[in-house]
């Protein structure tokens, strides 16, 4: 007997993924364009349905603005390559990784 996978799993599991890799990517030495970073993990975020994440999705959702905002005026400021050790950068990746890490634990899924 098949077992159903429910779409919003796959889904959340996808956003999780994403932001372990996008994390691994921000606290290796080198440099990002931080408009590239903004649209991958805001591509990722518009990857889950609304309801996905049931009665914690505001708290997320406000978590990923406050980041999407300042990543923006980031973005705006610095167009070009910058080190992914400047401009805040690793406490994004922190974020990033912790957010990777409640979503795993919140939503039961398997580790990446």
């Amino acid at each position: 007997m098949e077992e159903k996978v429910d779409p919003a799993e796959v889904r959340v599991q996808g956003l999780r993924d994403a932001l372990v890799r996008v994390a691994d990517e921000l606290e290796a030495p080198g440099t990002i364009v931080v408009g590239d970073l903004l649209a991958r993990v805001r591509g990722a975020w518009e990857g889950v349905a609304e309801g996905d994440l049931g009665p914690d999705e505001a708290m997320i959702a406000a978590q990923f603005e406050a980041m999407f905002g300042r990543l923006g005026e980031l973005a705006g400021s610095h167009p070009g390559p910058v080190p992914t050790s400047a401009l805040g950068l690793p406490a994004d990746a922190r974020f990033l990784r912790d957010m990777a890490t409640f979503l795993t634990r919140r939503y039961g899924l398997v580790d990446a």
